[in-house]
């Protein structure tokens, strides 16, 4: 998932470990700024930190992360009822279809191996949608991005469900880190 956010006038996006290892394995061309910020050291993206988000601010990588479409965006999704994002999953299962019918009629190997990966990033799009329905239902748990804005702290994307604890039980959480 990934966050746009306008923070002092600059846009930045926060983007989820998740994501960022999809794109490691799966995306040829990244910004050189990107391969700096965030490949340049061993990057370890495991169950307990991929729900975490990485914030980027370069243009080039700002601009990179809002071109890929397979990466829902949380503003596209944080109104939506439950049956909506059900319905928006079915969009994507829909998009997957085609494009697996479109594979097994190609002949050619060029088409076929284009094919093969945006099947692959429309499915990683799916299971995005699902672990969104289920931080929506709360049966997994991560922690929107932070930022400061009017002299006080408040949530990237304006969620409602971290927003129902109080400034002091978050505040808690976060020096003495507990869930």
């Amino acid at each position: 998932m990934k966050i746009i956010n306008n923070e002092n006038g600059q846009e930045v996006v926060y983007v989820q470990k998740y994501d960022m290892m999809f794109i490691m394995h799966n995306c040829d061309s990244l910004p050189a700024a990107l391969m700096d910020d965030f490949f340049s050291d061993i990057v370890i993206i495991n169950g307990d930190n991929r729900f975490e988000f990485v914030r980027f601010t370069d243009p080039s990588e700002v601009e990179f992360f809002k071109e890929q479409d397979w990466i829902i965006d949380y503003a596209d999704y944080k109104d939506l009822s439950e049956d909506e994002i059900k319905e928006k999953s079915m969009g994507v299962v829909d998009e997957i279809n085609a494009v697996a019918q479109e594979f097994n009629d190609s002949t050619s190997e060029k088409q076929r191996a284009a094919l093969y990966d945006r099947h692959e990033l429309l499915n990683a799009k799916l299971d995005s949608v699902k672990v969104f329905l289920w931080y929506r239902q709360g049966h997994i748990h991560f922690q929107l991005p932070v930022v400061e804005e009017d002299n006080h702290m408040v949530y990237v994307g304006d969620d409602k469900l971290n927003k129902k604890e109080s400034g002091i039980k978050r505040l808690a959480k976060r020096l003495f880190g507990r869930k």
